[in-house]
């Protein structure tokens, strides 16, 4: 989207103050926080980025600050990788994000080193030739995974490959600590036993602290003040993995971003019975820690919290939403069967039991009643990977769900 036509759409679902929700504002706002400008909303900058990006979308939408400031502070450890990359198999050139992927953990390294494959026996025994000194200065390629790789070989190398022919993603959380050795997943089409050597750039930086930020606003109940339901997304994705290769993060999750800067629009114009939190997250793709610094540096006492509403995964909808922690608040999940029934809404809302899978998890864990709402459907198919841009994000369903939270939030 272009921003002539972004600043125009923006300004048609501003006018529309009657309308409960608006589908083409969280359209706009994906398309926003998905822009390369943006860079993957990871922590070289693009967070704060994106950050400010929400706060001026706060205060324009007219949430009160919380304790005098929309942002919250917290310091984390991460490598990153913002510098050119390049890997050649032989003299064959790969391309990253699509052939393969650099584990965040690995440290720079630049040169040719050969590659030497160890096959693996149909119960994961490798095939090892016991003398360090072999492995020293090479690349080892496994079809192991990696848990199963290190637990099995125990000589140092100058890095790995992992073989890959699914479940292609990149995470970011093991950059929380730099290794000895470099580690990456190729897919297995792109390998050949044929080749002999790996030619490798790689730059990273590890920065601890970097100091990113948590975004929050609220409104006012109009008969609980002092009694909350925090509605809650994560806003950071993976961010670059080299200069020309990024992670727009559009399904994850700048759907869930745009449907809580939504559901504050609404809640502006229709005064809730409790008070309303609007906590937009950092640091989830690190593993939790921006929800996780809130419960433990809470602006809003987590005992005043009746409930917590988590939305993750957004973009989809056409076979209807799970809800995470729906068989652990069984009583709070028939009122949300009951509602989907009774107004004819989603396809399906299906429980799932507890799970360490999204930034509702610190507050269940501390007791606070807490969901976690993710949607449904092959549509939205791409997850960390390049291709989920704002093209992977559908809001099949989206009136739906946004009724369906709006009732239950009236409901508790």
């Amino acid at each position: 989207m272009k921003l002539k036509y972004l600043i125009f759409a923006l300004t048609i679902v501003w006018s529309a103050a009657s309308r409960t929700q608006d589908r083409s504002y969280a359209l706009a706002i994906v398309d926003t926080l998905t822009q390369e400008s943006y860079g993957g909303r990871g922590y070289d900058e693009g967070d704060k980025k994106a950050a400010n990006f929400i706060l001026r979308q706060m205060q324009q939408i007219g949430l009160q600050s919380v304790k005098g400031s929309y942002f919250q502070y917290f310091p984390l450890s991460i490598n990153t990788i913002t510098d050119s990359i390049g890997l050649r198999l032989d003299d064959r050139p790969m391309v990253p994000g699509d052939d393969y992927l650099v584990l965040l953990s690995s440290p720079s390294i630049e040169g040719k080193f050969e590659l030497l494959y160890l096959p693996a026996d149909s119960s994961g025994n490798l095939s090892l030739i016991m003398n360090p000194s072999v492995y020293k200065d090479k690349f080892v390629v496994t079809d192991l995974n990696p848990q199963a790789f290190r637990a099995r070989f125990p000589f140092r190398s100058k890095g790995v490959i992992y073989l890959k022919d699914k479940n292609f993603f990149w995470h970011i959380s093991d950059g929380r600590e730099v290794s000895g050795r470099v580690e990456i997943y190729l897919r297995k089409e792109k390998y050949s036993t044929d080749y002999q050597f790996i030619n490798i750039h790689l730059k990273t930086r590890f920065q601890d602290p970097y100091i990113t930020q948590n975004v929050m606003g609220m409104v006012r109940g109009s008969k609980y003040p002092e009694r909350y339901i925090f509605l809650t997304a994560h806003y950071d994705h993976l961010g670059r993995m080299g200069k020309r290769t990024f992670f727009p993060g559009g399904h994850d999750n700048a759907s869930g971003t745009a449907t809580v800067l939504d559901l504050a629009r609404y809640y502006v114009k229709h005064p809730p019975e409790y008070s309303m939190v609007f906590l937009l997250f950092s640091g989830e793709e690190a593993g939790l820690l921006g929800s996780f610094y809130y419960v433990n540096h809470p602006l809003i006492p987590l005992s005043q919290i009746r409930f917590v509403l988590n939305l993750d995964l957004m973009g989809a909808g056409s076979k209807g939403i799970t809800v995470v922690n729906g068989s652990v608040y069984s009583k709070e999940f028939k009122k949300l069967k009951r509602i989907n029934r009774c107004r004819h809404l989603l396809y399906q809302v299906k429980a799932r039991g507890k799970a360490a899978n999204s930034d509702h998890y610190p507050f269940s864990e501390k007791g606070v009643p807490s969901f976690f709402f993710y949607t449904m459907g092959s549509e939205s198919a791409a997850y960390h990977a390049p291709r989920d841009d704002a093209s992977n994000v559908h809001f099949t369903d989206y009136d739906d769900i946004f009724k369906l939270i709006t009732t239950f939030v009236k409901k508790l």
